[in-house]
């Protein structure tokens, strides 16, 4: 599991790639801001510090990101642990869980 996470995270778009394609900072700005970034700080978290977007932004570009990244199914399936059958069994098992018990468990927040 820990292989195909890392390989979902590298397969991701970077925020600023996609901050840079929507016109909202260049190639250089993130260059010269990477050099400035302080230990562990993620980019959305410096181009706020740096007021370069507002906090909405920051939440649709993470949005943005995370609707693009590659489905776990899709590394087990390249990788032969699993059939592309098997793991939309899973889907459908989880999918059928979440229904069943999802409404519990917000209730009991």
């Amino acid at each position: 599991m820990i292989s195909a996470i890392t390989w979902q995270k590298k397969c991701r778009q970077k925020l600023g790639k996609i901050a840079q394609r929507w016109g909202w900072i260049s190639e250089d700005d993130i260059a010269i801001l990477l050099q400035e970034r302080m230990k562990g700080e993620r980019i959305g978290e410096m181009l706020l510090r740096h007021n370069i977007i507002t906090p909405f932004q920051l939440r649709i570009l993470l949005y943005r990101q995370k609707r693009n990244q590659k489905p776990l199914g899709t590394y087990l399936v390249s990788e032969k642990l699993l059939t592309e059958a098997e793991v939309e069994r899973h889907i459908q098992y989880l999918h059928a869980h979440n229904s069943k018990y999802g409404n519990n468990v917000m209730n009991n927040r």
